[in-house]
């Protein structure tokens, strides 16, 4: 490829931002298909991963956001290259892991199928949680506590306290010398009242109950 045909290429395609191969014999009618592939090997570029990696970009046009992606109209690019690496790399950088569904639409494709194929091969691990399954990472350490942070965001938040709770706490510690945790609940259980422990803990934290001062 000479200087002058490369210059057109570069302009091109910083112009276009993303042609597909027919766009690109178009432009160069006297280039075959594998001497337009020789051309952009020599400025630099990348290839979509959707669409069947047909579309073209150089190397240093796509704009990539945190996750690595850029979109330009219907085609995505990856820093990562493959959508396979894509999906893995988003699953391994997630601070809890990511479902099918959270992967579906971050990428806005059909993930189904990658995914699959990289659980076959040990490349990313999945746990079903919920009647779903969270994809992980493979390395036992890391997706542990993927698996962790997932199951701690899923876990219900306890009811806020009414005051009707707090006032009954604060009489049973004083009326009944309850200085602990267990006797407190012990004791507003048999009164009837269905406290938790967790309930009677943050009123004793809030109000620093039970310590020898």
């Amino acid at each position: 490829m000479g200087q002058k045909t490369a210059a057109q290429l570069v302009e091109l395609l910083r112009r276009e931002r993303v042609l597909d191969m027919p766009a690109l014999r178009s432009a160069f009618p006297g280039r075959s298909q594998r001497g337009i592939m020789r051309d952009l090997a020599a400025v630099g570029y990348r290839t979509s991963c959707n669409l069947h990696g047909r579309f073209y970009a150089l190397d240093d046009v796509p704009e990539f956001d945190g996750d690595g992606l850029w979109r330009h109209g219907h085609v995505l690019f990856s820093r990562q290259g493959t959508l396979k690496a894509t999906v893995r790399h988003l699953v391994e950088a997630a601070d809890d892991g990511r479902t099918h569904g959270e992967l579906q639409e971050r990428l806005r494709l059909r993930v189904y199928d990658t995914l699959l194929d990289l659980v076959q091969k040990g490349e990313i691990a999945r746990e079903a949680l919920d009647q779903l399954f969270l994809y992980i990472s493979a390395d036992l350490q890391i997706g542990s506590a993927q698996l962790r942070r997932r199951r701690a965001q899923m876990t219900p938040a306890p009811p806020p306290l009414d005051a009707s709770t707090v006032i009954a706490v604060l009489v049973t510690v004083i009326r009944r010398e309850a200085r602990r945790l267990e006797d407190a609940v012990a004791h507003l259980r048999a009164e009837g009242r269905p406290v938790t422990l967790e309930q009677v803990r943050e009123v004793f934290e809030r109000y620093e109950l039970g310590k020898k001062n």
